[in-house]
Formats: structure tokens, sequence, C-alpha cells
């Protein structure tokens, strides 16, 4: 074994390509072990301004000031989708326009580490001269559990299956 890479890799809005740069990075250095840690962005920044793990892939804005350095590489843009349940008044639809958000119910994190990720869904809403009901969401499944029950929607980034 050569070494070790530490990376985190952010959860809520996500890169499609990260997939294909890790599979890339392990045919390209086999030698190199590499160690995933996924979480908040907000947490990740933690992690790597304490040495916890070598780089990150995760959305823009979110690093904290200290940190925005000629290290950061923009890696591109992703389309937003809504997550919705099955029973959801929006599942059937199709494309969903911006105009079908107003009022929605809409899961963040509400988490100080998520707040990166928080602040992108409310910035696109502002955006879109969308008013609607930001509400709290237990992290990870319970978050997407919520959206199955109908309690809401959420907005992320477009999984790798749609590009």
């Amino acid at each position: 074994m050569v070494g070790t890479v530490r990376l985190g890799v952010s959860v809520g809005a996500s890169w499609h390509l990260t997939a294909s740069v890790l599979d890339e990075f392990a045919q390209t250095r086999p030698g190199v072990e590499l160690t995933l840690l996924e979480g908040y962005a907000g947490t990740l920044w933690h992690e790597l301004r304490h040495g916890h793990i070598d780089a990150l892939i995760g959305t823009s804005g979110c690093e904290p000031s200290d940190l925005r350095t000629s290290r950061t590489l923009d890696l591109g843009s992703e389309p937003w989708v809504v997550l919705t349940g099955q029973s959801h008044r929006l599942a059937a639809t199709g494309s969903v326009q911006a105009s079908d958000l107003e009022g929605e119910r809409i899961a963040v994190t509400a988490h100080r580490d998520g707040s990166g990720y928080d602040r992108a869904v409310a910035d696109l809403l502002e955006e879109l001269g969308v008013t609607a009901v930001l509400t709290k969401a237990a992290p990870g499944p319970s978050l997407q559990a919520a959206v199955a029950r109908g309690d809401g929607v959420a907005l992320t980034t477009a999984p790798a299956e749609l590009h």
C-alpha cells in the first residue's frame, strides 16, 4: 500500500459524477486506500479544518471563510429535483413548475452542520419567487421517510441515473 486518502462526501445536495471520480481514483491509484466519510457539508468542513479528512466533495458556499482559498475546485453544477412520496399531489405530475411549490411543506435538516444545504434550498425558493414552509426533518433516512409518508417534499440534486 502506498498511502491513504480520507475523503468527505457531502450528503443532501450532491454531485452526479462522484461515483465516477471515486472509481477512476481506485483504478488509477490501486495502492492508495480510499476511506469515505459521508455527512453534512458543515461537519465535513470541520473535519477538514482539523485534519480528520484530507479533502471533500461538497456543495459550494458551505465552506467557512477561513477555508475559502485556491484549494477549492469548481466541479460543476447540478439541477434541482423535487422528491415526493407516491401519494403526494405532485407525484404524478411529471415536470414540477416553481409555482407548484407555492405553500408546500419542504423538508430541510435544520441542523447546524446542514445549514449550507438548508440555505441553498431557501435561496433557490427565493430565486424562484416561491413562498414555501420549510419544516425540520431528522437527517438521512428519517427525512426520506417523512417525504415518503407525504409529510412534505424535499429538494435535492438530480441522481446520477437522471443525467
